[in-house]
């Protein structure tokens, strides 16, 4: 699939847990083709944020349009 300069919708799954993580905490890694990260600080919206809980999982998602052709990294991290 060719994705460069395409806008893709990117989802994580959040395990269930009984330590909710705010969605404050949330960063994001993009490490790109050429293996430089860049730390994004609390780049996600509060309507793309389900939280976990004790009895289910949540998720997060996110968009993002590559503008390097090749093999992109992007982590969900807490920060």
């Amino acid at each position: 699939m060719y994705l460069l300069s395409r806008e893709v919708t990117l989802e994580w799954e959040l395990l269930k847990t009984s330590t909710t993580p705010a969605l404050g905490d949330l960063d994001l890694i993009y490490i790109n083709p050429q293996g430089e990260g860049n730390y994004v600080v609390a780049p996600l919206l509060p309507n793309n944020y389900v939280p976990p809980t004790s009895t289910t999982a949540g998720s997060v998602t996110t968009t993002f349009t590559p503008q390097l052709e090749g093999f992109w990294r992007i982590r969900l991290v807490t920060g």
